[in-house]
């Protein structure tokens, strides 16, 4: 009979948070791994959420739209990357970890099953202020 291992974490993951603003810590960058159709890599960074217990949110940028973490880079250093056409930096994704932002977490439904998941960030404390437009 097969023994599997199940952490307080794991159980945390399928406990879904209330949509809103979240103060967070980066807790985990990932290892680049090639995507599973093998034509990009993708990146995951943990954010440990303030006040859930210990619920821990994955979220992936993948290098195809790799633009998409100047959002979460802004909101951690306070301006994000700017580049001039033609310019590129080699950004250290290691300078993100420890640093706390707020973080918009939404129920999504994946395979049927809704589970929460990160749809935005603003800088620490800016996302408690925030009002949905409807």
């Amino acid at each position: 009979m097969p023994i599997i291992k199940i952490t307080a974490a794991d159980l945390k993951k399928t406990e879904n948070s209330e949509p809103g603003w979240y103060g967070a810590t980066i807790s985990k960058i990932g290892d680049l791994k090639t995507s599973s159709k093998g034509d990009s890599v993708n990146l995951t960074i943990s954010f440990l959420l303030e006040g859930s217990g210990g619920k821990e949110l994955d979220h992936n940028f993948n290098s195809k739209l790799i633009g998409t973490i100047n959002p979460l880079i802004a909101a951690t250093n306070g301006n994000g990357i700017k580049l001039k056409e033609g310019e590129e930096i080699n950004f250290d994704t290691d300078t993100l970890l420890g640093k706390k932002l707020d973080v918009k977490v939404i129920v999504d439904i994946y395979n049927g099953i809704p589970i929460n998941k990160i749809d935005g960030f603003l800088p620490y404390g800016k996302g408690r202020n925030q009002q949905t437009p409807f």
